[in-house]
């Protein structure tokens, strides 16, 4: 049995029992529904009955529901779908509309759906619909308390809300997802928040996520990567674009589309009138989604020069994710800049009850974002601005190497040390190292 019918069968035995111990509703188990046989449950055969797997008429001819309850004399229909991620679930979700719209069903209508397996799209459909249709909704999260409210008020209906939860749309060389559990906690409270090393954006996605960063926090993004703020901006105010583009053949994950994608895509990014390209943008997605193992690396001329990851059927973007994304990128209280860490502090001043995080390219790792390194002397650097920003009286986090240089640097600042699992490394066989790195704090 595969997963999505072992889920299923899972919901249904979750749906019986709470009818069984809650509502005194018996689960027949007849072959058909003409046939009453003992409750599985109960072994009893009881007047409020429940039938596996109802035979229905409707518009399209016959069909089946996964349970008909009949419950203080009133008929309910019930289809459960215990799907985990996005898929055939809404595209199945307009054939019981259609046929209520035409009162094919006798008693009352109820979805029991894993909300976190169904589009926004589908939300926003059966949203609508709930305007003049008599239909219910309960969340598998929820059962029996949303239950107990279907049959106290037959109108009752689960308050559709679309995910808003934010996820990075690239794969980015240190970013901080696979370790989020493990520095969020040392995340304080802020006023407004600072990131000028954006990168993947894992870490302001993720605030953003947990309510640390609400729609009155004033956020302040910037990456020295042109081409990747250019992406977050055509993603804020351009997504239909975006998504047009991205639907081409042309970026269909082969060997020789990747050939073209990363010639076209480096000739495109030394042409300044091209920084805010719809094809820069969608080129830049597709070339990190396919190349080897999510890596973005630029070479002394300031090319991207990584191979191909030879991988089949990439998906590209999540339409709800960057429907989300949207929203939040293009809000007046975010700020999109591209700028060195130097310029982003002369351009902004954080304010006590700030907060920075600082996630520059870590000491003696990995730095070929772009053409211009990160070396010892840039650390230094950023060092006097923290502690330019501790003086003023921002709070500041800043990741990095744990090696000597990096904790002689911040030897007066609080210092944390994080274990992490790196998976971006050409050599196949550090791929599982688990290393340490510093988290480091001014409170």
């Amino acid at each position: 049995m595969d997963k999505a019918n072992i889920s299923g069968k899972l919901l249904e035995s979750k749906v019986q029992k709470v009818f069984h111990d809650t509502f005194d509703c018996s689960i027949l188990a007849g072959k058909n529904n003409d046939e009453e046989e003992k409750c599985q449950l109960c072994e009893s055969v009881h007047p409020n009955s429940c039938y596996p797997q109802f035979k229905i008429e409707d518009i399209f001819g016959a069909s089946r529901c996964d349970f008909k309850v009949i419950y203080n004399n009133k008929i309910y229909f019930f289809e459960l779908k215990n799907q985990q991620v996005c898929g055939s679930v809404d595209q199945k979700l307009p054939y019981y509309i259609e046929n209520i719209k035409e009162n094919i069903y006798h008693g009352h209508f109820v979805f029991i759906l894993n909300l976190k397996g169904v589009r926004n799209s589908a939300i926003n459909y059966l949203s609508a619909h709930q305007e003049f249709l008599f239909f219910s909704i309960i969340d598998v999260a929820d059962v029996e308390a949303s239950l107990k409210n279907l049959f106290a008020n037959p109108r009752h209906n689960l308050k559709l809300t679309k995910k808003s939860e934010l996820k990075p749309i690239i794969k980015y060389a240190g970013g901080k997802r696979s370790i989020m559990n493990k520095i969020i906690p040392f995340f304080p409270d802020f006023n407004n928040y600072y990131e000028p090393f954006a990168g993947g954006l894992s870490v302001s996605f993720h605030l953003r996520n947990i309510k640390k960063i609400n729609r009155h926090t004033k956020v302040f993004l910037s990456d020295i990567n042109k081409e990747l703020m250019s992406l977050y901006k055509t993603v804020a105010f351009r997504k239909r674009n975006l998504i047009k583009e991205l639907d081409k053949k042309k970026y269909l994950s082969t060997t020789e589309n990747f050939k073209i994608a990363k010639s076209r895509y480096n000739k495109l990014k030394k042409n300044s009138a091209s920084r805010n390209n719809i094809e820069l943008s969608a080129l830049f997605l597709y070339l990190n989604k396919t190349g080897y193992n999510g890596l973005y690396r630029e070479n002394q001329s300031g090319d991207y020069n990584v191979p191909y990851g030879k991988k089949e059927n990439v998906k590209l973007y999540d339409s709800d994710n960057l429907e989300n994304l949207s929203d939040f990128l293009c809000s007046e209280n975010v700020s999109l800049d591209s700028d060195t860490f130097e310029n982003f502090f002369e351009k902004h001043n954080p304010q006590q009850g700030d907060l920075v995080y600082l996630d520059p390219p870590y000491h003696k790792t990995f730095s070929g974002y772009n053409k211009t390194k990160f070396d010892e002397n840039s650390q230094i650097h950023l060092k006097k601005v923290v502690d330019k920003l501790t003086q003023d009286g921002c709070k500041v986090i800043t990741s990095n190497s744990d090696t000597e240089f990096i904790r002689e640097l911040y030897q007066d600042y609080t210092i944390d040390t994080i274990e992490v699992k790196r998976v971006i490394t050409s050599k196949t066989k550090n791929r599982s190292v688990v290393k340490t790195e510093l988290l480091i704090k001014n409170f």
